[in-house]
């Protein structure tokens, strides 16, 4: 055991710049990879807050658009509409329900193939 203890000590003795060097690299690429993670974030949190800014503006602009249509079509009345020449249609044909359409009709409720 004593040689393993002073064979492990002769191989740090030796290598102590390379391990030290392993070690310092490790906490560079560490704080690396910290440095871009956090340049992330900051970066979609100033995306995000742009994103939010536009999202407002649309909100503000379909809201004043929204109540432009209200106003709008709130003044359409078939009296103001046949000044347009537009008048109200009429059904020239009435197709009654008869049991055969009424059976077709069931049969599609269901999902049934025909």
């Amino acid at each position: 055991m004593t040689k393993a203890i002073a064979q492990t000590y002769t191989y740090a003795h030796q290598y102590r710049a390379l391990i030290a060097l392993t070690f310092i690299g490790a906490c560079v690429l560490a704080a690396v990879f910290y440095t871009v993670n956090v340049y992330s974030v900051v970066s979609h949190t100033i995306a995000l807050q742009s994103i939010q800014k536009q999202t407002s503006a649309l909100a503000s602009s379909v809201g004043s658009l929204d109540a432009r249509y209200l106003d709008l079509s709130s003044a359409v009345t078939p009296d103001s509409l046949s000044a347009y020449g537009l008048t109200q249609g009429s059904v020239s044909v009435y197709i009654p329900r008869t049991a055969s359409t009424a059976t077709f009709g069931t049969l599609a409720a269901r999902g049934h193939e025909l």
